[in-house]
């Protein structure tokens, strides 16, 4: 009999390790990184209208902000005739991200991505 229980105990674990090993367990990377987009137009900060052939950059920070660090030059686009450009990527939960016309520094030519917003972002050039 105990042996028997023995067996019974051993089955029960190796059906609990099969059961940890399946897709939906929260560490697996399916779940850890999900497709994202972004949109947007770039316009002209003097009068509105969109702004065709301006290179924007989507670039990653992995980690804490507050840590230092660089941000990587992820993608870029060139925007279309009507100023808009679209990014998809696989949103990691620990990195952060931004679009930015290419080469600015004014904050008004740049975007930070918020996780749960996907809402078009509007990038002013001079």
């Amino acid at each position: 009999m105990v042996i028997t229980g023995w067996r019974t105990a051993l089955a029960l674990c190796a059906v609990l390790a099969v059961v940890a090993c399946n897709d939906s367990s929260p560490q697996s990377p399916s779940t850890s990184a999900q497709t994202a987009t972004i949109s947007g137009t770039v316009v002209s900060g003097q009068s509105g209208d969109p702004v065709a052939g301006v290179t924007v950059d989507f670039q990653r920070h992995h980690g804490a902000m507050m840590m230092g660090g660089e941000w990587d030059g992820f993608e870029h686009m060139v925007t279309d005739a009507h100023g808009q450009f679209h990014f998809e990527y696989m949103h990691e939960s620990m990195s952060h991200y931004r679009v930015m016309v290419h080469g600015t520094t004014d904050p008004q030519g740049m975007c930070y991505l918020d996780d749960d917003d996907d809402a078009p972002v509007v990038l002013r050039v001079p």
